[in-house]
């Protein structure tokens, strides 16, 4: 049985480096492995850094989707993550493998608002949507984003980053002043709510 037909049985990958030892059978094996093999594989080649990134990336682009999740979970396994590849993923229209790499790209902070670029300028709102949430829980250095993505063309998008802002919190009441000066209808609505929350904070403090 296949990775394809086994990969949601898998668990997270042993760190174990039985087998081989070549990078292209690493990969050969992520490729054709059984469930195990896939796990060994994807632990051995987050364990190889930056020499297996290239081979990893160009699976991030395959029509097999439990390939391209294995290839993202061993980019995400790697210390540090390799932020320019988790790019690709955190940009994918795949749902799964875009919540593993912006969880992974959040983990690595404000070093990598850069690679939030391409998921930001994706066709599919959702996928925008999901960055700059994502974008939030970097916290404030991520506040410049989030500006950009209020003036997207799709309301739904332009909602969530007010949304976005209201998971900054503080540091964001003046962007959210801003939205309620000058933000459509439901913007505003839902700007002077976060606002709202944040003096019940403030009051509380």
């Amino acid at each position: 049985m296949t990775c394809a037909v086994l990969s949601v049985m898998a668990c997270e990958p042993s760190r174990s480096v039985d087998g081989p030892k070549d990078l292209d059978a690493w990969l050969a094996q992520l490729d054709h492995g059984d469930v195990y093999e896939c796990r060994v594989a994807r632990a051995s080649l987050a364990a190889l850094g930056p020499e297996a990134v290239p081979g990893l990336r160009e699976r991030l682009d395959s029509k097999d989707p439990a390939l391209r999740y294995h290839a993202l979970r061993a980019l995400t396994a790697m210390d540090p993550p390799p932020v320019d590849a988790l790019s690709i993923g955190a940009s994918s229209s795949d749902a799964r493998l875009r919540t593993h790499a912006l969880a992974a790209l959040v983990s690595v902070g404000p070093p990598a608002l850069p690679a939030f670029a391409p998921a930001l300028q994706h066709p599919h709102h959702a996928v925008r949507e999901d960055a700059v949430l994502a974008l939030a829980a970097i916290g404030p250095e991520a506040l410049p984003q989030i500006d950009l993505v209020l003036n997207d063309s799709d309301p739904r998008v332009r909602l969530t980053a007010v949304e976005a802002l209201r998971r900054v919190g503080r540091p964001a009441r003046s962007r959210l002043d801003a939205v309620v000066a000058k933000g459509g209808p439901r913007m505003r609505r839902d700007a002077v709510q976060a606002l709202q929350g944040l003096d019940g904070v403030d009051d509380r403090s």
